[in-house]
């Protein structure tokens, strides 16, 4: 008896199967195509032209103040500034 295999292959970045694929599995082989060595963008400019360093750490900056909104402003600041530390763990610049 053969074993063939009878499922139709399908390309890697197939355009028609890009749409209908799940958004979080699109996302995922983004981040995972843009750390492949070979795909990283190629910067001719030295690191001086680069313009700028990164801009300053944001603040906690909301609508209403802590006499407006004393229960959730707290718990929102609290909120916030793990959300900085998590984000600047993980290597992201702001």
């Amino acid at each position: 008896m053969s074993t063939t295999n009878r499922k139709r292959s399908r390309a890697l970045f197939d355009d028609d199967s890009l749409e209908f694929m799940p958004l979080s599995k699109r996302i995922n082989n983004l981040h995972i195509n843009s750390t492949i060595p070979g795909n990283l963008p190629n910067n001719s400019q030295p690191i001086e032209q680069w313009g700028p360093g990164p801009p300053a750490q944001p603040q906690y900056q909301p609508e209403l103040s802590v006499n407006q909104n004393p229960y959730y402003y707290t718990t929102n600041k609290l909120l916030f500034d793990l959300y900085i530390e998590r984000m600047n763990r993980n290597g992201h610049q702001f």
